[in-house]
């Protein structure tokens, strides 16, 4: 019983922090940073694979400060969850040609990580 109950309390945790990250993705840009940078710090193989879609998503963004902080959690998440980088990857290689130079180097540095890996 008790290993259920632990499972089921790690399960909503879980889902809270996913819904939590999601509504500030599309905040301000601080709070969007934040919680990227939060994301990148605390993701796993579930919060990964809820969240990689929005991530990707997030690159798309005109606040070139989220645009490098989701090219920079997405390497974090492929990392924990590596089957999101084949649909992430199209995205990811639009950032090499982004007009802000910050986003680029963000985006060559992660392409390099990962030919290393």
């Amino acid at each position: 019983w008790y290993q259920r109950r632990v499972r089921d309390d790690t399960t909503e945790v879980s889902m809270l922090c996913t819904q939590l990250i999601r509504k500030d993705m599309a905040s301000t840009q601080y709070e969007a940073g934040v919680a990227l940078n939060c994301l990148a710090n605390i993701v796993t193989h579930d919060l990964g694979e809820d969240l990689a879609a929005d991530v990707v998503a997030t690159l798309n963004t005109s606040r070139t400060f989220v645009r490098k902080k989701a090219v920079l959690a997405l390497y974090k998440i492929f990392l924990k969850y590596p089957e999101a980088l084949r649909p992430a990857w199209p995205r990811l290689k639009e950032k090499l040609e982004d007009p802000d130079m910050q986003v680029v180097a963000t985006a060559v540095t992660v392409v390099c990580e990962l030919a290393k890996k």
